[in-house]
């Protein structure tokens, strides 16, 4: 196939970001030829892409005013984004499958904006969790929606690593782009404890979660897809970051807190500093013997290949013509211009205030 990729920014290990990447591995890896198209990308997580440029089936985008064929077999949305030339032929009729993919329950920007428009053209539309489906519907968007739940690639399921201990962890990792101030005075409670206790994520040297990097630790502090790659290596994760969370996931508590994307909003229960590193230490031989047989690993559900080969079945054989009114073309292209100029401006003040940082 010929597949075309969306997202507003490619820039940081984080959130859609990881999730584009890894589909665009997933793709290039099955032999498709892939396009990602994107407002802003940057390092540290565009060099993530050589190896797949290298196979001469990935190709990334972010002018807009570039020359693009516009005819894909398959179109995978986020954040409601579409380059020009694919939403003017749109305009004249173009045969495609469209998969509209939503990844929050509350950023702006993941939301049905052009819910009417996003049912007419979508074969798929899909959501990271059954919360953001309930959200998404508060925006007029009916049929069916799928749940894509931020599955993890088959390398963090085939990972073979060493045993761990029992009774209390040697060592926690904590990924987080936002660590609030309780986790990060409890990683000092940790390290005075005699637990090796490290961050991963801004303020730190960027670096992607891989199998072999996760290995290295006894448990995992953190929220949100990291909690798909810890799990299949039987690695125990206490869920907490800026929004709270429940603490340890144990089999009590995991499907409340998988209807919440792994977030912490399920409870938004806020801990101090003393209770985290009290619980990580008492609730650790529980939590471990959840991770060695939690649904991440005995169902397909968190599998990327098995999640995306469910959701390609779903398409129809051949993909239906699509065809949008000169109106919805000119409302619709307006939007995503307005998105790149609003995203590019954020983008340089934020990178202006960097750089005057270092000054």
């Amino acid at each position: 196939m010929r597949v075309l990729l969306t997202n507003n920014s490619f820039r940081f290990y984080q959130g859609s970001e990881l999730v584009t990447l890894e589909l665009a591995e997933f793709f290039v890896a099955r032999g498709d030829d892939v396009v990602l198209f994107t407002n802003r990308p940057g390092a540290p997580i565009k060099g993530e892409t050589a190896g797949l440029a290298r196979t001469g089936r990935f190709k990334l985008i972010s002018d807009d005013s570039a020359e693009l064929d516009p005819k894909f077999d398959l179109i995978w949305m986020h954040h409601n984004l579409l380059p020009t030339a694919v939403i003017e032929a749109l305009g004249k009729g173009l045969a495609a499958h469209i998969v509209w993919h939503h990844m929050s329950t509350f950023v702006e920007i993941e939301m049905p904006l052009f819910a009417p428009l996003e049912r007419r053209i979508a074969d798929r539309v899909s959501a990271v969790s059954p919360k953001a489906v309930e959200v998404l519907r508060t925006y007029g968007l009916t049929g069916q929606i799928d749940v894509f739940p931020n599955p993890a690639p088959a390398a963090f399921f085939e990972f073979s690593g060493r045993r761990r201990p029992a009774d209390r962890p040697a060592s926690v990792l904590v990924v987080s782009n936002h660590p609030p101030a309780e986790v990060t005075a409890a990683m000092t409670l940790l390290q005075a404890s005699g637990v090796r206790a490290e961050h991963i994520g801004e303020g730190t040297t960027p670096r992607r979660i891989t199998p072999g990097l996760l290995d290295g630790y006894d448990a995992v502090l953190t929220i949100g897809k990291t909690v798909q790659y810890a799990l299949p290596q039987g690695l125990p994760v206490y869920e907490y970051d800026h929004f709270g969370g429940v603490g340890w996931l144990l089999a009590s508590n995991f499907a409340a807190e998988a209807a919440h994307n792994f977030s912490g909003r399920a409870t938004q229960e806020q801990k101090t500093a003393q209770q985290i590193h009290d619980e990580i230490l008492s609730g650790y031989p529980a939590a471990l013997d959840f991770a060695s047989h939690s649904p991440v690993t005995t169902t397909d559900t968190y599998r990327l290949t098995a999640a995306m080969e469910q959701i390609l079945a779903k398409l129809p054989k051949r993909p239906r013509r699509k065809k949008l009114p000169a109106a919805e073309v000119a409302r619709f292209a307006a939007f995503c211009r307005l998105q790149r100029g609003l995203h590019l401006a954020a983008s340089y003040y934020a990178d202006g205030l960097a750089e005057k940082s270092k000054v």
